[in-house]
């Protein structure tokens, strides 16, 4: 399937435990999203679902924003709470990818 394709998404996933998978298997059931998952973790249930696994330091901001970018993810979902208290949800936003889970200063409370 293209990602040209009307309705087509490309969602991220950030994480790697059982709420992720949760959310990932909730996401696969509507066949238009491509899922893909940064997690140190291996999971092999999200494996599964995902399109891609990449797994990698969910803190790396840098990373996870160039790589989201390069692979024309449309949305993110961040399970874990360190990514979101490094503020990746802020990062992501800044370019272009909306993103489910409180701003930095919101997960610091």
């Amino acid at each position: 399937m293209s990602t040209e394709q009307e309705g087509y998404r490309r969602f991220l996933l950030v994480g790697g435990g059982a709420r992720e998978h949760a959310i990932g298997a909730a996401l696969c059931r509507n066949r238009s999203v491509d899922l893909l998952v940064v997690s140190h973790n291996r999971n092999h249930g999200l494996e599964r679902l995902a399109t891609t696994f990449e797994r990698h330091d969910e803190t790396d901001v840098e990373w996870i924003k160039r790589w989201a970018r390069d692979q024309g993810v449309h949305a993110a979902g961040i399970g874990l709470e360190d990514p979101l208290g490094v503020g990746l949800p802020d990062e992501l936003s800044k370019v272009g990818i909306p993103t489910v889970g409180p701003c930095h200063n919101a997960a610091r409370l």
